[in-house]
């Protein structure tokens, strides 16, 4: 007896000291997690606001709340977006309040809360390899190196540096936490799990909308990761269906925002029929670039470098690859499932469902399918629980310092990677440039490039980008006119005309580059090139009312003193009105005329000084 006695003493010792380790390992884990996380961003804190920031915050911003209720009555954007996401606006209005125009308070936030959620995936990562691998010690190491390859992945610096896009790691901290208060007490407490479960995924869709896609997800773990028949584990998860609540409330608030902003659909409704109404199904080459962009997700996942805002379609050869990559991944989770390792088949799944709604299949507006760095943050969760199923079965022929020396250098590129990224941040016309050298020559990129070198003074450099891609000026109204702009600026009056006259010819604005163009002519008192602009427009305008009023602004631009050819200006912008009442730039004009009117008796009032 003494014996069994002194046994059982021995094993509560080693369990409490095994118990101890464990929670002495954590925290220094915990501590490892934060420093690398921290090296690795702290220098996007001094970034500047850029792109979308400067709209939602400090002193600029568009998008304030006078009250936070105000947030559930209302779409993110002031344009038709179709976003939904009080909390997030919530979140938006309690930092305009709490930083002003302290940016570096914004970035902050970003930072600790990419932590934050680097800390709680660590925990559930730990939790689940513990419960799904209960004999491998070795599990908090996994756990903590597959954490550390989330903290530095470069692909998570758009996420981190934009602090509009924050709403992915609000998604993602709160997947991580769900999914492990789910896994937790389903078992004890199946009741408890899925009300909480649900509250945080209520939560999650009111910051963003690709939060939808959590049940899924939970589904899939529950089918794949709980003991039991497959009738037991399938009466496990029904409850999910519970959660179909908040996703009608979520929808129900959507449209009533929508119909509170006067957004009408095509079909002039208000109410839950936009959903169909305004989706359309992307077909045929669409449907296969959707399908590649999941690879090509995979790839940037896997091969960060080098960091792009815009990565737009795959030509055929890429599209091969990717769906080829995504076809290799999916059989070989498959294969590994049969043979009784679900891990890559979960990871996989996770990814996908994580980014399907992000990547466009399913299209608003028929919008072509395309990757983007800030979508891979959600999906990115998904695939550490392959790596640390990786580290696990190499850890069989490796002992756990070859596995350092292995991963160690990995994780050390990735952070030197994030952390030169971070650097672009800094500013628009850096990031823009940047994106510039990289290759990328799309119009919204070259525009907002051009814009911010502009905006900073630099004209020359604005010039030279212009010389570069003159075949943007006929595809892009907005590009030639930035390139007039600082054409201008640099008195190559000539090169400014030839941008506009290059998209007047044949460019989809080709109507507001004559008006432009007609503009510098009469500054510089050309007033044949006037009559040319309005000419050209008056033979290619098919409105009555339009052909008056471009009739009546010739006339105004080219007499601008000559009272008799103003009173048929007059009289061209009545007819205008008369034919089209809704003309409200007749009516402008029609006071214009009025004040010039006035402006000349005021001027003929005066005694000539020679006559005195």
């Amino acid at each position: 007896m003494p014996g069994h006695a002194f046994i059982k003493l021995h094993l509560i010792q080693t369990m409490a000291t095994r118990e101890e380790t464990d929670r002495s390992g954590t925290w220094i884990s915990l501590f490892i997690l934060t420093v690398f996380t921290l090296l690795t961003f702290v220098n996007s804190w001094p970034d500047a606001l850029v792109f979308d920031d400067k709209i939602f915050f400090g002193p600029e911003s568009e998008h304030r709340l006078e009250s936070l209720g105000e947030a559930f009555n209302r779409k993110l954007w002031n344009r038709e977006s179709g976003l939904y996401r009080p909390l997030l606006s919530i979140d938006f209005e309690l930092q305009n309040r709490l930083f002003g125009s302290w940016r570096e308070g914004y970035h902050l936030v970003n930072i600790l809360l990419h932590l934050i959620t680097t800390l709680t995936l660590f925990g559930f990562l730990r939790y689940f390899f513990r419960v799904t691998q209960p004999r491998d010690r070795n599990v908090p190491f996994y756990a903590l190196m597959a954490a550390l390859v989330f903290a530095v992945h470069p692909m998570h610096t758009e996420v981190v540096n934009s602090v509009f896009n924050k709403s992915s790691m609000y998604v993602s901290l709160a997947a991580v936490a769900g999914l492990w208060w789910l896994l937790s007490n389903l078992e004890k407490r199946p009741a408890g799990a899925w009300i909480g479960f649900g509250m945080i995924y209520s939560a999650a869709i009111l910051f963003k909308e690709s939060a939808l896609v959590l049940p899924g997800v939970a589904v899939v773990m529950i089918v794949l990761f709980t003991h039991g028949s497959l009738k037991e584990r399938v009466l496990r998860f029904l409850p999910v269906f519970w959660l179909l609540i908040p996703i009608a409330a979520y929808l129900w608030a959507r449209a009533a925002a929508q119909a509170t902003a006067g957004i009408e659909t095509a079909s002039g409704t208000n109410d839950l029929s936009f959903l169909m109404d305004e989706t359309q199904l992307v077909v045929n080459q669409s449907w296969i670039q959707g399908v590649g962009q999941f690879g090509h997700g995979l790839k940037l996942l896997l091969w960060p470098y080098p960091n792009r805002l815009y990565y737009g379609s795959l030509e055929n050869t890429e599209l091969f690859a990717y769906i080829s990559m995504l076809v290799v991944f999916g059989g070989w989770s498959i294969y590994l499932w049969a043979k009784g390792r679900p891990m890559l088949a979960f990871s996989l799944i996770f990814y996908c469902l994580a980014l399907f709604p992000s990547i466009r299949i399913i299209s608003l507006q028929g919008e072509l399918p395309h990757i983007a760095e800030r979508y891979l943050y959600f999906p990115s969760v998904g695939l550490t629980f392959a790596l640390a199923a990786g580290l696990q079965k190499l850890s069989d022929t490796l002992e756990r310092k070859h596995l350092i020396i292995i991963i160690l250098p990995v994780i050390l590129v990735l952070a030197a990677i994030s952390w030169d990224r971070n650097a672009d941040w800094n500013s628009a016309a850096q990031l823009f440039e940047t994106e510039y050298q990289s290759g990328s020559r799309g119009d919204a990129a070259l525009r907002v490039l051009i814009a911010a070198h502009y905006n900073e003074g630099r004209y020359e450099r604005v010039a030279e980008i212009c010389d570069d891609n003159p075949s943007k000026f006929r595809k892009s109204y907005g590009f030639a006119t930035a390139c007039m702009s600082s054409y201008l600026k640099l008195r190559r009056t000539d090169d400014a005309l030839a941008a506009l006259e290059t998209h007047a010819r044949d460019g989809d604005e080709w109507l507001k580059a004559r008006l432009a163009l007609a503009a510098l002519y009469q500054a510089r008192k050309q007033n044949q090139q006037v009559v040319e602009q309005y000419a050209a427009i008056i033979d290619r305008v098919e409105d009555p009312a339009s052909k008056d009023l471009y009739k009546g602004e010739m006339l105004m631009m080219v007499f601008p003193e000559d009272r008799e050819q103003l009173e048929v200006a007059r009289s061209l912008f009545q007819q205008a009105l008369a034919l089209n009442p809704d003309l409200t730039m007749a009516d402008r004009r029609l006071k214009q005329i009025d004040q010039r009117f006035a402006e000349l008796d005021a001027q003929s009032s005066v005694p000539d000084a020679r006559q005195e």
